[in-house]
């Protein structure tokens, strides 16, 4: 099942992998002065001052710097598919485990310490600007992020008393892209060997089966922030298979395709194209529709789903072509793939990255484009020829569209991050960089949250507390937020966007959830 998500999604998505990647941090050594060390060592925060010690606190974690501790309240809906809503303060009380209902240590946690793995890369910025690709790297300092959340969550009593203490593994970007399994297999000996740790927040670039595998067998759960960058999707049966997976500010993949094709057919999308003109054709054209996937597993997965819901929205029969995920491979493969749909004349094409768009464009061959996800780093990367017509269906602001169109901050969890983030030093206005500063945010309040749900620690209270928020907890990412015993995705609504082009960009075009 692999996975890349956040900012080298557009490294791999964009220039040919085809997947979706996760950076998060430029460089954790661990030990005093940073919070980041591995478990029994000493610790501090920012400054020097030392982390909260166990205290059992009161309410919160997500209230703004300089606040009271206790946030804002707002009433969410009972379940999928309804408005945002929820508290934005880290799900109330902290403080100690209930007598009886859990053990005083376990799997990493101690009386007084609790452990997260997190993992970094600190050769990212480095690697992608070796790309060439626009918008991809970020601004500031992923380790101050994280101990940004972490000094919240330690300073109103930690995780039920217990201080929170992060153990980072460090990741090479070009590894992680050409050879996924080993990358996940040493990231995994460190979290469940070498540092045990209670669950994983952040766990690389590609979540593959060697993770998930790796996790479940030593009963490690993995809260991941998808933040709608999951491509090839995860679908029902991947939660299922591995019930301690939880994905944030992501839609499961069954419920994208369904709604997003159904979207992009009552749109207008599906309507005769000229591909040598990129331009609406007349009505005698027909619609042919090409989809461009993966040759293994994820990938026969998600062209099924795709299939089913244009069947299911009476849509003809796509052509397909499967390439393999190595970066060199798949370029061939795609250039291949351009000569096939230009003479096949498909004029709509599903899963194309900007290596088939700049062999379409050299080609002149125009056609109409679904982008699943990132469409803003598209549009900043891909000459407009190719954009034209092209639409998409997604919801986080910050990818979906560039900075000049962004529809404001999704919920007060939003706002109250960036505070946070504004307060530790590292304010910004770079879309890629709020992305992953509220991906942090995300996972640390969600874990926190989940934590004070169930009130205990120990084999199986991570999984009860996160199936436990509903729509009670606030994303930073998007607007609409479920969790439960069979939602392992939290988001429940998506919105419609379009490339328009005397904008030269994508925007939003509707205000709307749909689920």
């Amino acid at each position: 099942m692999k996975r890349l998500s956040a900012a080298v999604a557009a490294v791999a998505l964009l220039s040919a992998c085809g997947s979706t990647v996760q950076v998060k941090a430029t460089g954790v050594a661990g030990g005093a002065g940073d919070g980041l060390s591995a478990p029994g060592t000493s610790g501090t925060s920012q400054g020097g001052s030392p982390l909260a010690s166990s205290s059992t606190g009161s309410s919160t974690g997500r209230s703004a710097p300089g606040s009271s501790g206790t946030g804002t309240s707002v009433s969410g809906p009972s379940g999928p598919g309804g408005a945002t809503g929820g508290s934005v303060t880290g799900g109330g009380t902290t403080g100690a485990a209930i007598a009886g209902r859990g053990p005083e240590s376990g799997r990493g946690f101690t009386k007084t310490t609790i452990s997260l793995g997190v993992a970094t890369a600190n050769d990212y910025n480095t690697f992608v600007g070796s790309t060439g690709l626009k918008g991809v790297s970020y601004e500031g300092d992923t380790r101050v992020w994280f101990q940004a959340a972490v000094n919240q969550i330690n300073a109103h009593g930690g995780l039920l008393g217990r201080k929170v203490v992060l153990v980072p593994h460090d990741f090479s970007t070009a590894q992680e892209l050409s050879d996924t399994a080993s990358a996940n297999q040493a990231a995994c000996v460190t979290w469940t060997q070498d540092h045990p740790v209670y669950a994983v927040l952040f766990a690389g670039f590609i979540v593959d089966d060697t993770l998930l595998k790796c996790l479940d067998k030593a009963q490690t759960p993995l809260i991941f922030p998808g933040a709608g960058l999951d491509y090839p999707l995860h679908y029902r049966q991947t939660y299922k298979q591995y019930p301690l997976f939880f994905n944030l500010a992501q839609m499961v993949g069954d419920d994208f395709d369904r709604v997003s094709i159904a979207r992009l057919n009552a749109r207008g999308f599906f309507t005769p194209w000229d591909t040598r003109n990129g331009k609406p054709a007349g009505a005698t054209t027909p619609v042919r529709i090409g989809i461009v996937g993966f040759d293994d597993p994820d990938g026969a997965i998600q062209i099924a789903s795709e299939k089913k819901q244009l069947a299911a929205n009476h849509l003809p029969e796509p052509t397909v072509v499967q390439c393999p995920r190595s970066l060199q491979n798949k370029i061939s493969c795609e250039q291949s793939t351009v000569l096939k749909f230009a003479a096949g004349g498909i004029t709509h094409v599903f899963g194309a990255d900007t290596t088939f768009m700049k062999n379409a464009s050299s080609q002149g061959y125009r056609p109409r484009y679904w982008i699943a996800v990132q469409a803003a780093l598209f549009a900043a990367n891909v000459s407009a020829d190719q954009m034209t017509g092209a639409m998409s269906e997604n919801y986080v602001p910050f990818t979906d569209v560039d900075a000049a169109h962004y529809p404001g901050d999704p919920t007060p969890a939003t706002t109250i991050c960036k505070k946070l983030m504004k307060a530790a030093g590292q304010g910004s206005t770079d879309p890629n960089t709020l992305d992953l500063q509220m991906s942090v945010c995300d996972e640390f309040f969600f874990v926190q949250a989940a934590v004070a749900k169930v009130g205990y620690l120990g084999p199986g209270a991570l999984r009860a507390g996160m199936e436990a928020l509903g729509s009670s907890e606030q994303s930073a990412l998007t607007w609409t937020t479920f969790l439960g015993p069979n939602q392992h995705t939290s988001v429940t609504g998506l919105r419609d966007i379009a490339y328009v082009a005397d904008k030269g960009t994508f925007v939003y075009v509707s205000t709307k959830n749909y689920s």
